[in-house]
């Protein structure tokens, strides 16, 4: 579950433009159970004045997952 939460965190990280680098992470809830497709909610902190159609998440591609940090 660990490994995840990790891929979660990476790819909300690695998906950001300059505007989004500003917001912070909060606390992470995970909804879903062991050996379950991920199902969490990462608080978002210091959002300021955005509105949720400029926050856009998405999955990073596999090349990303595999890319030396």
């Amino acid at each position: 579950m660990r490994r995840k939460l990790t891929a979660a965190i990476f790819t909300v990280s690695t998906l950001t433009s300059g505007l989004v680098h500003a917001l912070g992470l909060g606390e992470v809830t995970v909804r879903s159970s062991l050996n379950q497709p991920l199902n969490a909610e990462i608080e978002l902190l210091s959002v300021d004045e955005l509105t949720e159609r400029e926050i856009i998440t998405a999955l990073a591609s596999r090349e990303d997952f595999l890319r030396p940090m």
